[in-house]
């Protein structure tokens, strides 16, 4: 007859043991229970599985050494079985009848134990002897716990500081807008920033001329060359022979009597205002026109009444530097502006910032106008070139790598950069700068061997093997817990750290 084997899990209770039979498909089977753990001991547990195995028609056996269920069971009349194997083998006894009512229940009980005791002998020694084997794993387990605590338990840290060297090189970076990957020959990746700003200002003037106010005026004698008598109107110009010539007019009409070296005298003043028309006695010989074919005229006096004034004028310098003071002033405002947006790794070059196109220049004054201040109002494109530091740092550490030799490695956050030369144009358009790099280095060490050498020291014996190193210095030796009186055993509990890994 086919039988379903039923496994019973620790944790089980009656209840769950029956839902498990409501999923048997044979009409017998057999509950085995499990290897650790003692459950469903009471009579009543027994009692309740197997009322419920009879009403789903199925007939219960119990896989179990236990001495206390299979009393149990037996007293139910459920057979049992010391292992799977023997399911199959041995018979499943028909259930008895319910026993009538004994008067003396003690002598029934006792009855029970008679005939149980041959029976629950060989149990009572499996389990006697399977609590003597559960001690013996048990301390086993408990010294193998110890041992395994004492190995993997404590653990240490051991800070070093190698010696170091200092690695330089020196190197020329130019600026590419172009680009976008830096290269080993020390092309840079930039990007070219534009804005286009108007601003305005004015300066004084610096120039110093001298503006004609007043007019020079005088005497001069008319003689006459004719017999006729000459009327010499107002207005009539008279002047200087010298290069170039200071101009007069009469300012009243003069009338010269009939006949050679006849005379008369009137008043002239100059056509342009100055000092410069102050001329000495005998410099006017010279009249303008027709008339002087027939007339001579001369001054006898010095004339006066010329004058000029000092006033402030536009110098042509003035014009140049307050167009180079406002293009800065734009730069300045340019460089402030992209600086303020700036990411954290970008680096602007300031010395690339230039005035790359004029869109309007206007001047209050050209040069040499007299003026006491002169105005300028200016729009133009700025621009200027940033680059990423990753981007530097990485062409830098790129060509020193390549440089060291051995087992040297470069110490972490040890570069650093000085500037050679200024940032400057080149014939090609583009922006380069010298700059030297410098670092430090280190011999690497095989760490896991050193962690080899230290396992099990006391801090003694790990200060002397360190004291009679010369390329390495210890920092700090921590171990955990802190009673622990050596380093750990094993030496994948022993961390070997640089003091700038150490946070």
């Amino acid at each position: 007859m086919k039988i379903q084997i039923i496994y019973l899990d620790p944790q089980d209770d009656h209840a769950s043991a029956r839902e498990k039979l409501n999923w048997c498909q044979a009409p017998r089977a057999a509950l085995v229970w499990p290897n650790r753990g003692r459950i469903l001991t009471r009579r009543l547990d027994l009692v309740l599985i197997d009322r419920h195995a009879q009403k789903r028609g199925l007939k219960i056996g119990l896989v179990t050494i236990d001495p206390t269920i299979r009393e149990h069971a037996l007293s139910i009349g459920i057979p049992t079985f010391d292992s799977v194997d023997d399911v199959s083998q041995e018979s499943w006894f028909a259930r008895r009848p319910p026993s009538p009512v004994d008067p003396d229940p003690d002598r029934d009980r006792v009855g029970i134990r008679e005939r149980l005791f041959g029976e629950r002998r060989p149990f009572e020694a499996m389990a006697r002897s399977r609590r003597i084997l559960q001690w013996v794993i048990g301390v086993i387990g408990l010294v193998a716990l110890i041992v395994l605590v004492g190995a993997l338990l404590p653990s240490a840290q051991v800070v070093l500081t190698p010696e170091t060297q200092t690695q330089t090189l020196a190197f020329e970076i130019t600026l590419d807008p172009e680009l976008t990957v830096a290269s080993a020959g020390g092309n840079l990746p930039a990007r070219l920033n534009s804005v286009v700003l108007q601003g305005s200002s004015n300066q004084p003037t610096s120039a110093r001329v001298s503006v004609p106010t007043g007019h020079a005026s005088g005497t001069v004698v008319f003689t006459n060359l004719t017999l006729n008598p000459i009327i010499v109107p107002a207005g009539t110009g008279v002047r200087t022979i010298s290069d170039p010539a200071i101009r007069f007019q009469t300012i009243t009409t003069a009338n010269l009597p009939g006949g050679p070296d006849t005379t008369t005298s009137a008043r002239v003043r100059a056509l342009e205002a100055g000092a410069s028309s102050n001329v000495p006695a005998e410099a006017i010989q010279a009249i303008e026109g027709l008339l002087g074919l027939e007339v001579t005229v001369r001054n006898p006096d010095a004339f006066e009444n010329g004058s000029d004034i000092t006033q402030s004028a536009v110098a042509e310098g003035d014009l140049n530097a307050l167009q180079a003071d406002l293009t800065q002033s734009l730069i300045d405002e340019a460089e402030a502006a992209w600086i303020a947006a700036l990411d954290e790794d970008q680096v602007l070059v300031v010395e690339s910032i230039t005035v790359s196109q004029i869109f309007d220049l206007d001047f209050s004054c050209a040069a040499g106008e007299v003026a006491e201040s002169v105005s300028l109002s200016m729009e133009a494109e700025i621009t200027g070139l940033t680059y990423a530091q990753a981007d530097l740092e990485s062409i830098l550490q790129q060509t020193m790598d390549t440089a060291l030799t051995g087992n040297q490695q470069a110490v972490p956050g040890s570069l650093e950069m000085s500037f050679l030369t200024e940032a400057q144009w080149g014939a090609d358009g583009l922006v380069s700068f010298s700059l030297a790099a410098h670092r430090s280095t280190y011999e690497a060490i095989d760490r896991r061997a050193l962690a080899g050498q230290l396992q099990g020291r006391s801090m003694a014996e790990t200060a002397a093997i360190f004291a009679a190193r010369h390329d390495l210095s210890v920092e700090e030796i921590s171990i955990w817990p802190r009673w622990f009186p050596n380093l750990p055993w094993l030496s994948l509990r022993i961390a070997i750290v640089w003091s700038w890994e150490n946070p």
